[in-house]
């Protein structure tokens, strides 16, 4: 018999990297720079040019979840397990996609989101895309559910959170993977 809760921790800690790349390249993107300063120049270039991409650590994403969501059934060829995993998938990522949404709502509900000084700040125009439109807690959770997932309605992405852009993509293609 096959031991099924085999993990690989390795996976876990290179998705680790890749989430702290990920951060740091959006980081780069939001307090963009002229490039004045010889370490300013230096951090965008390792930021857009070397394994600090933050594009590359999401294709890196991509493929893990690819490779992990498969393993266990082709170690053990267990249906069970994909039946399982399906019905986890969904639930799993939704829960992200609404903490951090509901975190949006709160701030600007309490007055603490503060991304337009962030632009004067900043001279980088990416923080003031996010939170144009007004939504009750209820067309929050609605329009995460039916928008973000089933119809993958670009507008609301922009609106709220541009970064949640690969959720619906990963829901979609672990469906077809499984």
């Amino acid at each position: 018999m096959v031991n099924k809760s085999i993990k690989l921790d390795y996976l876990d800690s290179l998705r680790g990297i890749a989430a702290f790349v990920v951060v740091i390249g959006h980081t780069n993107d939001s307090f963009k720079s002229d490039d004045k300063y010889l370490f300013e120049f230096f951090f965008n270039f390792l930021c857009n040019y070397t394994f600090f991409n933050g594009h590359y650590s999401v294709c890196v994403f991509f493929v893990l979840s690819g490779f992990v969501l498969s393993y266990s059934y082709f170690r053990n060829f267990d249906f069970d397990y994909v039946i399982k995993q399906s019905i986890k998938r969904f639930p799993r990522l939704l829960l992200p996609v609404l903490a951090t949404s509901i975190l949006y709502f709160f701030a600007k509900l309490l007055d603490i989101y503060y991304n337009v000084e962030v632009v004067n700040i900043s001279n980088e125009p990416w923080f003031g895309k996010f939170w144009h439109e007004a939504y009750s807690l209820k067309q929050l959770f609605f329009r995460c559910i039916y928008d973000l997932f089933i119809f993958h309605d670009q507008g609301f992405l922009h609106n709220i959170n541009f970064c949640l852009w690969t959720m619906p993509i990963e829901l979609q293609f672990s469906f077809l993977l499984f």
